[in-house]
C-alpha cells in the first residue's frame, strides 16, 4: 500500500498542510463518501509504517471479504481529492487568476453591477504592481481577454481592450521566449548540445527595431544577458 501513488502524494504535506487537507476531505462540499475519509485517516495515521492492502481493507469494511475494485476505487477517489486540494490551494494563492474567474463568472451571470465593481478593484490594484515577472503579463492578458468578451456586445467599436490584450500576450511570449533562448544557450555551451529554436533570431531583431524593450523593461533582462 505504501507504493501507491495516493500514499506517495499524501506524503509529500507538512504538519500545517495535513492539517487544510484534513478539513478538505471532511467537507461534505468536497467529498461525501465516508469511506473515503476512513481510508484517509488510517494512511495517514501510517504513513512511517508498512502496512498492506489487506490490512488497510479491513480497517474500512471490518470482517468482509477483501475486494481490491473497492480499495482501488477508494484510493483512487482520495488521490483526486489531494489532487482537487493542491488545486484549489493554487488558484487562490494566484489572486489574480482568481479574479479572473470570478468575473467570467459574473458575465456569464449577467451580473453587470457587480462585474464593473470588480474589474475596478483590479484595474486599480494592477496600476500600483511593478510588473517584475512575464506572469505579471500573463494575468494581465487574461484580464484583458475577460474585459473583451464582456464589452464585445457593448462597445463593438472601442480597440482599447484588444490593444491591451496583444500588448500583454506580445510581452508574456517574448520574454518567455527570450528566457528559453538563454537557456538553451546556456545549456549549449555547458554540455556541447545543438538545440534548434523557432523565430528567436526574428525576434531579437524585431525587439531590437521597435521600441518593445522600453514599454517592457523586464524585456531587457533577457535581451542584454
Amino acid at each position: 500500500m505504501n507504493n501507491t501513488k495516493t500514499v506517495q502524494l499524501l506524503s509529500l504535506f507538512n504538519k500545517k498542510e495535513i492539517k487544510k487537507v484534513s478539513k478538505f476531505i471532511h467537507s461534505s462540499y468536497f467529498n461525501t463518501e465516508k469511506k473515503v475519509i476512513l481510508l484517509f485517516e488510517y494512511l495517514l495515521a501510517n504513513l512511517d509504517r508498512k502496512i498492506t492492502k489487506t490490512d488497510t481493507f479491513s480497517f474500512i469494511y471490518g470482517k468482509e471479504a477483501f475486494n481490491l475494485s473497492r480499495l482501488n476505487y477508494l484510493s483512487t477517489t482520495l488521490y483526486n481529492l489531494l489532487k482537487k486540494y493542491i488545486s484549489i490551494e493554487n488558484v487562490l494563492e494566484n489572486e489574480s487568476f482568481y479574479n479572473v474567474s470570478v468575473l467570467n463568472t459574473l458575465r456569464k451571470k449577467n451580473q453587470k453591477h457587480l462585474y464593473h465593481l470588480e474589474e475596478n478593484l483590479i484595474i486599480h490594484k494592477s496600476a500600483k504592481e511593478n510588473k517584475l515577472k512575464s506572469i505579471d503579463y500573463q494575468k494581465n492578458y487574461l484580464f484583458e481577454y475577460e474585459r473583451l468578451n464582456f464589452y464585445a456586445e457593448e462597445q463593438r467599436t472601442e480597440t482599447k481592450y484588444i490593444e491591451n490584450l496583444h500588448f500583454n500576450l506580445d510581452a508574456y511570449y517574448l520574454i518567455e521566449k527570450l528566457k528559453a533562448a538563454c537557456t538553451s544557450i546556456n545549456q549549449q555551451k555547458l554540455y556541447k548540445t545543438k538545440i534548434k529554436q523557432s523565430f528567436t533570431a526574428l525576434l531579437i531583431d524585431y525587439i531590437e527595431k521597435t521600441k518593445f524593450q522600453k514599454e517592457v523593461p523586464l524585456l531587457s533582462v533577457y535581451f542584454n544577458a
